[in-house]
């Protein structure tokens, strides 16, 4: 005799989510497969679809398992906590239409003195933002925005491009002048080595 899973989970009367078909269970099994296991889209789905005879639940499609995804994405970009030691690394994205987005992801430089190797949840996406166009003094006034939400940054680490390289240095030399704060500024190593390549070249 087949038992159903929902049956044996704790509280499973409980798991309706007010004003959504899917329970909380089969949401958060959605996102541990994706976040945790590495999952695809559709490859969610279908670790739902075979096990459903024992599950016995609405199956989510995939374009329901990636709107979680993205409500998942979007707290994390609204709630990030304040910091005095972020390390901003910065970039513009190719052009999509007549649009570039700029993405400022952070890691604590404090993570970085746990003697261990990075990973995702250490990453911190810090800013978020689609420019119609891009120079220095915009860039910088970005940054500076940011900081009423995220604190303050330790070091940029960013590829050569001339708008972020202005941006940032502008940034230095304005905390240091008014705050005596001193703030690092590191090429990617990616980016510096296929430079130094070109040179050679």
């Amino acid at each position: 005799k087949r038992t159903d899973a929902g049956k044996l989970l704790p509280g499973a009367a409980d798991q309706k989510i007010p004003r959504r078909r899917y329970s909380a269970i089969t949401v958060l099994t959605s996102l541990l497969l994706m976040l945790s296991e590495g999952l695809s889209l559709r490859g969610t789905r279908a670790a739902f679809v075979r096990c459903y005879f024992w599950l016995r639940c609405a199956m989510p499609s995939h374009t329901a398992i990636r709107d979680w995804i993205l409500q998942v994405g979007y707290y994390k970009l609204i709630t990030v906590q304040k910091a005095n030691d972020w390390i901003g690394m910065v970039d513009l994205s190719i052009q999509i239409g007549s649009k570039k987005c700029l993405l400022i992801l952070g890691v604590r430089a404090s993570t970085l003195l746990k003697a261990r190797a990075l990973t995702f949840e250490d990453v911190h996406v810090l800013h978020l933002e689609l420019l119609e166009k891009t120079s220095g003094p915009l860039i910088y006034e970005i940054l500076k925005k940011s900081e009423e939400k995220v604190g303050q940054y330790w070091q940029f680490c960013h590829d050569q491009g001339s708008d972020i390289m202005s941006a940032t240095r502008l940034y230095v030399q304005n905390v240091q002048a008014i705050e005596g704060r001193k703030i690092a500024i590191t090429n990617d190593i990616a980016h510096k080595i296929a430079n130094l390549l070109a040179v050679e070249a």
